[in-house]
């Protein structure tokens, strides 16, 4: 078949997934990656297939996020499974939605560089017509994989039947994620533009580097590639986001293709975006399935793991322990801890603390009273904005020192280091770099400059956290950003504009001095006069 053929039909399947009446329980896995054990003793676990693998879960609606293929052992087991399954399912007034992913795309047209052996393996035996022998210098089973997973093929044939992109009820359901909206309204001009890019592309050879021009559907800005919905930050990519769900007429995205940083299933965007990607395929990623089910309504949504016992879905920041009331209650009650029980830091200053299955990290600053107090406006006000590159800051004492102590999760590089290692920051999203915020915060909080222990990247992926606001705030009203540089997303324009002498006071909690507030909201009036209105949209560089 012809690349415009394929790829035409990987298009009408996308647009073509429209939603249909909701059942009482639609359930959602995640990425699979050939990890055919730990899906069938989820969906076991779960009530949707018995111990023959038999389809039991009635007008439940089970939908897999894509990615089936690739790295794991067995694959073919896996797509074997739901093929089946969706016959069952129809037959009981169920349904199997199979969302095509990334790695369905690139064995569909013959990318296979990320097959296993064990894959190639389990379709060494297919036999091969008379006129087709095995290509030389290529794992057994390579001929009879690419041929079944050709859009001719057995399983390509299958596949290419599959949407890209559903909706069920009040929730869309995509691979990566939304870089730009796909309105049900524009389908005809959409069609158009696709067709032209597909007119243009070519098929990239198996196992081979070349350079080719690819469809922006199936770049890495469309729906099979995209991870800015998962790791963009919030106040760059809520605006995509909020026009991709109302072109969709929806109230909630669900996305696999990039790990959680927890390995738990995790939500964004006030519950309006969850990614399921936990890394089913234990050997590779160091995760375990999970499940995601959502009420027929669609508003309540919960995580199932292996057995069906409830697990919890992280609300996803850099540096946030939980929701912004579960942090507050964790400061309460930790001030409540230290003032009757002194913690023991160690030489370094830092105490390790367990809570609810966390491993939390306490580091305490000595400080004069000014200095904490500015620290812990800086954490307040960080947290109103919604910048959340601040980790929980308390004011503490410790053997008679006065000073503060932040707290905070998961394991750190700082700029330093980064620097001494030589390595980029990666940045996948659509709207600009997390840098431009930093930029931002600092221009509006911390006037003095920033030294490279004080900025800190979080060990898998890459979240931002600052530090050192002791120095924060201040007096000096002058701004040292260009044009250029200030760029505000609206949000944060509208959260900006909003900044009042009252208002700061109250979330401050009063810590900071007149002449502190009146020079950051003289800052903040500088910033708004000089940024522009819109954001930039850049490139993304995965």
């Amino acid at each position: 078949m012809r690349r415009g053929a394929l790829t035409l039909a990987l298009f009408f399947a996308l647009l073509l997934a429209m939603p249909n009446a909701t059942s009482a329980r639609i359930v959602v896995f995640g990425d699979v990656h050939g990890a055919s054990d730990s899906l069938t003793q989820l969906l076991q676990g779960n009530g949707i297939i018995d111990s023959e693998q038999r389809w039991i879960a009635g007008d439940t609606t089970l939908v897999s996020l894509g990615d089936l293929l690739d790295r794991g052992p067995d694959s073919r087991a896996v797509m074997d499974l739901l093929m089946r399954l969706q016959d069952e399912a129809s037959a009981a007034s169920g349904e199997v939605v199979v969302l095509l992913g990334n790695h369905e795309l690139m064995n569909l047209t013959g990318e296979l560089r990320d097959v296993s052996a064990e894959e190639f393996a389990a379709f060494a035996s297919d036999p091969l017509p008379s006129d087709v022998t095995e290509e030389p210098d290529k794992p057994a089973g390579y001929t009879q994989l690419k041929r079944a997973l050709s859009p001719t093929g057995h399983y390509g044939r299958w596949l290419l039947q599959q949407p890209a992109l559903a909706v069920r009820g009040n929730t869309a359901f995509v691979h990566a994620g939304l870089s730009a909206p796909i309105e049900r309204s524009k389908l005809e001009e959409t069609n158009g533009q696709a067709r032209r890019a597909i007119e243009g592309s070519t098929l990239v050879s198996s196992h081979g580097s070349s350079t080719r021009s690819t469809p922006e559907l199936l770049g890495q800005l469309g729906p099979f590639w995209y991870r800015g919905t998962a790791t963009c930050h919030e106040l760059l990519e809520t605006e995509r986001l909020r026009g991709a769900l109302a072109a969709l007429e929806v109230d909630r995205l669900v996305v696999g293709h990039t790990p959680t940083p927890s390995g738990y299933p995790e939500s964004r965007f006030d519950g309006s975006v969850i990614t399921l990607d936990t890394g089913m395929l234990t050997k590779v990623y160091g995760g375990q399935p999970y499940l995601l089910e959502l009420s027929q309504d669609g508003n309540d949504a919960s995580a199932l793991d292996k057995s069906g016992a409830r697990a919890p879905i992280l609300e996803r920041s850099a540096v946030r322990i939980g929701s912004d009331d579960a942090e507050q209650a964790l400061a309460a009650e930790l001030a409540d801890l230290w003032a009757d029980l002194p913690p023991k830091f160690d030489a370094d200053g830092r105490l390790n603390i367990k809570r609810n299955g966390l491993s939390l990290t306490a580091e305490f600053i000595p400080a004069s009273k000014q200095q904490t107090r500015r620290a812990v406006a800086a954490w307040q006000l960080d947290r109103q904005l919604g910048f959340d590159f601040v980790p929980l800051t308390l004011t503490l004492s410790v053997d008679g020192r006065r000073g503060y102590v932040q707290i905070s999760s998961g394991a750190w590089r700082t700029e330093a280091q980064r620097q001494l290692e030589n390595r980029n920051v990666p940045n996948f999203c659509a709207s600009g770099h997390v840098f431009d915020l930093v930029r931002l915060s600092d221009t509006l909080m911390r006037p003095a400059s920033r030294s490279v222990e004080e900025l800190a990247y979080s060990r898998r992926s890459w979240d931002v956290r600052l530090t050192g606001h002791d120095a924060s705030f201040g007096r000096r009203t002058q701004i040292d950003i260009t044009p250029e540089q200030a760029v505000i997303p609206p949000l944060l324009r509208t959260r900006l504009a909003s900044l009042s002498a009252a208002s700061v006071n109250a979330t401050t909690q009063g810590q900071l001095s007149k002449s502190d507030v009146r020079a950051l909201l003289a800052r903040r009036d500088a910033l708004l006069e000089l940024s522009s209105f819109e954001p930039v949209s850049t490139q993304s560089t995965p």
